[in-house]
């Protein structure tokens, strides 16, 4: 009898300590995974706050970019408008000129029938080859390593021609003749980009006291 009772004790406390096993496995698991669940969340809202500040940085480096291109971009501008006034100024002559220009966009080829462009009184002749020099372009691109171009309005809608340039073509040529278009009709409409180029060439033609309606 003393040892059925002893047995029934040792089984029991037996049973109580797989229990008490049990719920600290369990607990300890649950903690683990709730653990787990906290450190997700921290590490997720770590690398947010990281990739925003990567962002920030990259979008202040871009801005900075942006301003100094702009303050290259106008101080350029204003070296050519004094080289071209020192030089007697762009015009448009009473020669008529005919152009094969082609769109830079599209590839299309269409006749353009303008004026001729003059500089100091002198026509702008149409020269292709990068390895005569052409008047304007060329020094400034000499003093200020920037590319240059002499843009002609070619009609009401703002499409730009290059009439005399130091932008090489896929070639090797100068890009003359090739125009930047103010439509888009692949497109279905206005082109921002190559309307706002449109825009500040003519901005710039106007200030030259050459732009045509």
């Amino acid at each position: 009898m003393f040892a059925s009772i002893k047995s029934k004790i040792i089984a029991l406390n037996m049973i109580v300590l797989l229990v008490t096993s049990s719920m600290a496995v369990i607990l300890t698991a649950w903690q683990s995974k709730s653990l787990d669940s906290l450190m997700e969340k921290e590490l997720a809202v770590q690398n947010r706050q990281q990739l925003e500040a990567i962002a920030k940085d990259v979008f202040y480096m871009c801005r900075a970019q942006d301003e100094a291109l702009r303050q290259k971009l106008e101080a350029d501008m204003n070296v050519t408008l004094s080289m071209a006034e020192s030089q007697g100024g762009l015009s448009l002559g009473t020669e008529i000129f005919e152009w094969e220009a082609i769109n830079q966009a599209s590839k299309e080829k269409r006749k353009a029938v303008l004026p001729q462009m003059l500089l100091g009184g002198l026509p702008l002749k149409q020269n292709f080859n990068k390895s005569i020099e052409s008047p304007l372009v060329d020094p400034i691109e000499k003093l200020t390593g920037s590319t240059c171009t002499i843009f002609q309005r070619m009609n009401k809608d703002g499409d730009m021609l290059r009439v005399c340039t130091n932008v090489e073509a896929a070639d090797g040529r100068r890009a003359i003749g090739t125009f930047i278009p103010a439509f888009l009709e692949s497109a279905g409409g206005r082109d921002s980009e190559s309307h706002s180029q449109a825009c500040l060439g003519r901005e710039k033609l106007c200030r030259l006291g050459i732009c045509r309606q």
